[in-house]
């Protein structure tokens, strides 16, 4: 279970740096925001991250199902699915924004704010963001009741990768930059916080 959790959580990061480096050249092009431009290659890069490392989300969902097992029974194979699909999701809308960021460096769409050109896009990547956005909620719900039911971590009440990343989405909208950069990474900068705090809190009592 540590395992899980600490590959879960390493890749999370290694995502968020994906992000990261994507929404870096994706507000180098917006008019007047002042953001240096990126080295070659960021783009890229930060495609091949991203994808290699949000699949692996899948184990991390494992292992919090089976922590959560107690409280949630059958359903602990429930939450297993939810964030396998939702991680294949998460990769597929990683990738397809970052095709889209490609198509602004070429001038073949207009440069603008990330969430703007998510929006802009229809429905291919707006209906997989609405799926994974509602597996992640189905199964964040579910690790939440186990937390309430003293079968899982109780930081996972608030650490759940649902409220976290609407945690962090309201603390980055906050700010220019934080709209521009940890908003649009927040789900991935969530996932961050709940496998790093299930990893801490894996072999310990659950009640403590």
């Amino acid at each position: 279970m540590r395992v899980a959790f600490a590959v879960a959580a390493a890749a999370a990061v290694v995502a968020s740096i994906g992000d990261l480096l994507m929404l870096w050249v994706a507000n180098a092009l917006r008019p007047g925001f002042g953001i240096p431009t990126p080295p070659r290659g960021a783009l890229g890069l930060g495609l091949a991250l991203g994808v290699a490392a949000i699949p692996l989300y899948a184990l991390g969902y494992a292992a919090a199902a089976a922590r959560a097992r107690p409280a949630l029974g059958r359903g602990a194979e429930a939450v297993m699915l939810a964030g396998a699909l939702g991680a294949v999701l998460g990769a597929y809308i990683h990738a397809a924004t970052a095709w889209l960021i490609e198509d602004q460096v070429r001038g073949v769409s207009a440069a603008g704010a990330p969430l703007d050109g998510v929006m802009q896009a229809g429905a291919a990547l707006t209906v997989p963001w609405a799926a994974a956005a509602l597996l992640v909620t189905l199964a964040s719900a579910a690790l939440a009741h186990a937390a309430r039911r003293a079968a899982a971590p109780r930081v996972w009440l608030v650490a759940n990768p649902a409220v976290a990343t609407l945690l962090l989405g309201a603390a980055g909208a906050a700010t220019e930059l934080g709209r521009a950069f940890v908003v649009p990474a927040a789900p991935n900068l969530a996932h961050v916080v709940f496998f790093a705090t299930a990893l801490r809190s894996a072999g310990a009592r659950v009640a403590s």
